[in-house]
């Protein structure tokens, strides 16, 4: 599938408000909480999905929040694959084996601006201008003033949303206790929104992550030169990011992979060209660093669900 058809797949998804039973645990259920079409003064108004675990009311102690791009396949099937991220049925069980920490999670539906609003804006802007042409023209029919938008976005989730949830529920507002989660281009901002705002993030999740901002190309010769020009963009971004430099104050980490099958085949180019980056940059594998190839893994939720377990110990152990 052309991936821009790909990453259009999600889009424009509304929720009905439905109880998330989670499996084999006493008390009351979880609960899945709408807040349909929040309004905002930086972007177009954005479903919100608000996971409460099991027993929520009774707890004392501020729990921990995971922030979920593309969120309406957090809870429900996505078009694409026929399947969701498995969140309330993996979040309980991992807590009640205790190896996560005990959260709610935050699932941020995409829009129709998508593809603007989860393109890393810091990343583009430093790109020779042939390139910033291409990913100005990413999407055809996206007004070319909003072509990307990742920062206004940004501004919403910071500025607005991350404050209301904040107020309206028990939850911690350290960073340590925070982190953000994504898929393909909600990879590209989960990474984003870690980097520049790390004073809210301690962690975050990028899964099949394409690195590109513009049509993937065929020619590897093309495919090469790319790699080496977005690596060096995500290169001067992270060595200069607020992330950069608070990240020797408090610990943090970055969780990133890439399936072998498909569409994710077609980025590992890429994560390769990233891999020396990353480490130039001051984060080691194995510490606070964690990139995985799976092998046989594909671009689909279901998959993604298949390794939240092992995704969630490293970003939000317990």
């Amino acid at each position: 599938m052309d991936r821009r058809l790909l990453l259009k797949a999600s889009l424009g998804l509304s929720l009905a408000p439905h109880i998330a039973q989670a499996q084999n645990l006493e008390g009351p259920p979880a609960q899945l909480i709408s807040w349909p079409k929040m309004t905002s003064q930086y972007v177009a108004p954005h479903d919100v999905l608000i996971w409460l675990p099991h027993n929520y009311e009774t707890r004392t102690k501020p729990l921990a929040s995971l922030y979920v791009m593309d969120g309406q396949n957090g809870f429900s099937p996505s078009p694409y694959s026929g399947s969701d991220w498995g969140l309330a049925q993996t979040i309980p069980r991992l807590v009640a084996e205790g190896k996560i920490k005990d959260m709610i999670i935050i699932a941020i539906s995409s829009g129709a601006d998508r593809n603007a609003e989860y393109m890393p804006q810091k990343i583009v802007s430093v790109l020779p201008e042939t390139y910033q042409d291409k990913a100005r023209h990413f999407n055809a029919t996206a007004p070319q003033t909003k072509y990307p938008i990742s920062d206004a976005f940004l501004h919403f989730l910071i500025t607005e949303l991350k404050p209301k949830i904040e107020t309206s529920f028990k939850v911690s507002t350290l960073p340590q206790d925070t982190a953000i989660i994504g898929a393909s281009m909600g990879a590209e901002i989960a990474l984003y929104a870690h980097g520049e705002y790390p004073d809210h993030f301690g962690a975050s999740a990028s899964l099949s992550m394409p690195w590109v901002v513009f049509d993937l190309a065929k020619d590897k010769g093309e495919i090469e030169a790319n790699a080496r020009i977005l690596a060096a963009a995500y290169g001067a971004w992270l060595g200069s990011c607020p992330l950069s430099l608070s990240k020797d104050q408090s610990p943090h980490r970055l969780y990133m992979d890439q399936g072998t099958v498909g569409l994710d085949e077609q980025f590992t180019p890429y994560l390769d060209a990233m891999r020396p980056i990353l480490a130039q940059t001051g984060w080691h594998e194995g510490r606070d660093l964690e990139i995985e190839m799976i092998v046989g893994g594909q671009h689909s939720e279901k998959d993604w669900k298949a390794r939240l377990g092992p995704i969630m110990g490293f970003i939000l152990p317990a």
